[in-house]
């Protein structure tokens, strides 16, 4: 009889498990040169925002991510569902007053939150919305 309990209690906890197991994807923003020269993104955030600032920002008002090289990337990971979701998509537009973009070629700035918001919405795939893909080229 004791076989059977550990059986039925072995069960269940795989099954809770599995059952409280989050499928939801981890929203990102993925930024990657494409050009043969380096290229930045540089984000400035709003005063006093804490959602959505990147890990080694912490504390400062901006970001600059630099990308020396053709292929090089950085990825940055936030919490759980996509960015279809439109509060994630306001909590990120209400933490980031500006980005910028620089390469050898060309430099675009994105200012305020209906620029930031049309920079980051565009850049949502349709395949993979829990990704926001920042390509410099």
């Amino acid at each position: 009889m004791k076989h059977h309990s550990r059986i039925n209690l072995f069960g269940f906890i795989l099954v809770s498990l599995v059952l409280l197991s989050s499928c939801d994807p981890i929203q990102s923003i993925y930024i990657e040169n494409q050009t043969s020269k380096p290229a930045s993104v540089l984000f400035t955030f709003n005063p006093g925002a804490q959602d959505y600032r990147f890990q080694e920002a912490e504390g400062a008002d901006t970001y600059l991510v630099r990308l020396d090289s053709m292929g090089a990337s950085q990825e940055f990971y936030f919490a759980m569902g996509t960015w279809g979701i439109s509060s994630s998509l306001d909590s990120l537009v209400a933490a980031v007053a500006s980005v910028e973009i620089k390469s050898e070629r060309s430099s675009e700035s994105f200012v305020g939150p209906q620029q930031v918001r049309v920079f980051f919405t565009d850049r949502i795939p349709k395949k993979r919305k829990e990704r926001i893909e920042i390509i410099l080229d």
